[in-house]
């Protein structure tokens, strides 16, 4: 690309560095993909945390191999907008409802392919 046309964009995006000489230590030249970041601050974060996020996902397939897609899927969208997000209570439910919907007109009516059904209702 020519030098002209990247000291045209104003986004920083795609701006050449001005500064060649090598990165300080725990400095990242790559910011976008945070390669090279000095990752000592992690360890300072609360183990709780992790775990919390960790079981978000564990609980979404235990929850879907037990009892299937269509009732797990508007419990678990509401309640992780609503705990882990900690959006309001309308903004759970209409994320809840739009997923739900979403599910069932692609996989129910256009693909004509049944979710499955989970342990308990597969009768």
């Amino acid at each position: 690309m020519p030098k002209h046309v990247l000291h045209q964009n104003t986004s920083g995006v795609g701006h050449r560095p001005r500064n060649r000489s090598p990165p300080a230590k725990g400095e990242c030249r790559f910011w976008l993909a945070g390669i090279g970041e000095d990752n000592s601050s992690a360890a300072g974060k609360p183990v709780g945390r992790t775990i919390a996020t960790m079981l978000w996902p564990t609980a979404f397939v235990l929850t879907v191999g037990v009892f299937g897609f269509m009732p797990v899927i508007p419990v678990y969208v509401f309640l992780f907008v609503v705990v882990q997000g900690k959006k309001s209570f309308r903004q759970g439910i209409i994320a809840a409802a739009v997923t739900t919907a979403f599910t069932y007109v692609v996989f129910e009516l256009l693909l004509s392919c049944e979710v499955y059904k989970g342990i308990v209702f597969s009768g």
